[in-house]
């Protein structure tokens, strides 16, 4: 195999053994790449957001690429088996958006709506002030969430 590409996914297999087989499978100078496109975490009602979440990923120990721990399993055995993860190309992009498909898009991540119902009720709270504090009352609408795309990728430099 040529390439392996991880996109939008690495975060829930970032460990030494998924890495192991991704080397075994390429073949001699074959590629591996992984991309994401991430909320913009510079916008502060994102952060504001996600800052609800990332304890609940940190507990289920799920890597974040916000975080960038995943670059630590390139470190060690992974020297030996790929070059240093290279990139990041990345660039910014918006999507419209209104408050209730933001409601709707942020309320389907893995953490919340596969949490409790006192999770879920948990967020719904924070979402409905946030959305108050930067948009509602202020009479802001919310137009659109930005996003950043980022890809990195890297080359397999040993043989099977």
């Amino acid at each position: 195999m040529d390439a392996v590409i991880a996109a939008q996914s690495f975060h829930w297999f970032a460990n030494r053994v998924a890495v192991e087989e991704i080397h075994r499978v390429l073949s001699a100078g074959g590629s591996f790449g992984t991309f994401w496109s991430l909320e913009d975490t510079s916008v502060p009602w994102v952060k504001n957001l996600l800052g609800f979440m990332w304890p609940i990923y940190e507990k289920k120990s799920i890597v974040l690429t916000y975080q960038e721990s995943w670059k630590e399993l390139f470190g060690g055995l992974c020297q030996q088996l790929f070059s240093a993860p290279k990139g990041d190309l990345s660039f910014r992009h918006r999507f419209p958006f209104s408050i209730e498909r933001a409601y709707e898009f942020f309320s389907s991540y893995s953490v919340i709506v596969g949490g409790s119902e006192q999770t879920k009720k948990a967020f719904k709270e924070c979402f409905d002030n946030v959305m108050e504090k930067h948009f509602k009352g202020n009479g802001i609408p919310l137009d659109h969430i930005s996003f950043q795309i980022h890809m990195y990728w890297c080359t397999k430099t040993t043989s099977n």
